[in-house]
């Protein structure tokens, strides 16, 4: 398991040019993306130090405050990260980021209260 908000990166030499390849991982230690920079003569993305100083810099920025919880709060409402969607939902009432596909059934009942099938918290739509 990944350190949340932490990355891997490894630095090839091929003929000379140098390039580096970074996987960041989220809270959850799941592959978040993967970015590439370069030294290659011409070439119009990062170089392997920018890109590495980049990786540092979202590192430092989302392990603490406010841009830390923005960026559960949009993995949650987007649905990208799941265990986050019912971690966050913890401490809320039956409104919260749980929608039908969470449910036990899969359906869409709008009327009444619905049971998450992962952390079996009680939410409404």
């Amino acid at each position: 398991m990944k350190r949340p908000f932490s990355y891997d990166h490894t630095v090839k030499e091929w003929a000379g040019v140098r390039r580096v390849e970074i996987t960041m991982y989220d809270a959850v230690s799941t592959k978040l993306f993967f970015m590439t920079g370069t030294d290659k003569p011409g070439h119009t993305g990062p170089s392997v130090d920018e890109a590495l100083a980049l990786a540092d810099m979202l590192v430092k920025a989302s392990r603490g405050g406010p841009l830390r919880r923005a960026w559960h709060w949009f993995l949650a409402f987007t649905r990208i990260d799941l265990e986050l969607v019912c971690a966050l939902s913890r401490g809320k009432g039956l409104v919260d980021f749980h929608d039908y596909p969470d449910t036990e059934h899969g359906q869409p009942w709008a009327m009444g209260t619905d049971k998450c099938a992962r952390c079996g918290k009680e939410f409404s739509i």
